[in-house]
């Protein structure tokens, strides 16, 4: 099983958004996961 997950934050429009998935040993896709935290400093993100 793995764990993959990764973030983006825009500083010119400074917002975050985060995801990832979970994949069994075989590659399979398990469950996905995203949120929006919306307006935020760098260090908040």
């Amino acid at each position: 099983m793995s764990l993959s997950a990764d973030g983006l934050v825009r500083f010119d429009e400074c917002f975050d958004v985060d995801g990832g998935c979970v994949r069994d040993h075989n590659g399979e896709w398990i469950i996905g996961f995203a949120k929006y935290f919306g307006n935020c400093t760098v260090l908040e993100a």
